[in-house]
């Protein structure tokens, strides 16, 4: 799968490459993002005039009681670390200005989702409870779906919301630092 995922993006920047080359007046923006929240990623965008690709690594919060609370796995006794992990390649339609960028971008990727079901409180600790749950692993392909909005220049600060479709959908909203030639010059 990892082969699949390394063919689509070389494929992916190769079409941004070629697809554009037609004009003598483009303007190419490239940027990297950081983005904290409810959706964590780090992404690698490009964008020649209005239109670009982002290469996306994702990792999505799961809804869980506190922070404290443990939960283990029923068979092995284990401690279950929830997450949803995505990597995608998206074709980003943006908008830059000369002081703010916004895009929206749509693509597919590759989901690892780890989720605790079916818990049953075991005891209390000192901070928190203990759970056992049922494991439950899903993979598969996803379709994420993005919008971001920022202000700055060469560095900003703004807002991701994040969605995605797949075996575990889910959504999000972060944060985000773009770093680079975002903006029009």
């Amino acid at each position: 799968m990892r082969v699949t995922i390394l063919a689509l993006v070389v494929a992916g920047i190769s079409l941004g490459a070629s697809a554009d080359e037609t004009s003598s007046e483009q303007i190419r923006h490239n940027w990297l993002e950081l983005g904290v929240g409810t959706v964590s990623s780090l992404e690698l965008k490009t964008a020649r005039n209005n239109r670009g690709w982002a290469l996306s690594i994702a990792e999505y919060e799961v809804e869980q009681a506190l922070d404290f609370d443990s939960r283990r796995d029923r068979r092995s006794q284990e401690l279950i670390d929830d997450g949803i992990s995505e990597i995608a390649i998206m074709r980003t339609y943006s908008k830059h200005g000369r002081w703010f960028y916004s895009d929206l971008a749509i693509g597919i990727g590759y989901m690892d989702a780890t989720l605790a079901n079916n818990c049953e409180r075991s005891g209390a600790g000192l901070l928190g409870y203990s759970y056992l749950c049922d494991e439950e692993r899903t993979k598969g392909l996803s379709l994420p779906i993005e919008l971001d909005v920022a202000v700055g220049r060469y560095a900003g600060i703004g807002l991701k919301l994040r969605a995605t479709i797949g075996p575990e959908s889910t959504a999000g909203a972060a944060f985000i630092i773009p770093l680079g030639g975002f903006a029009k010059r």
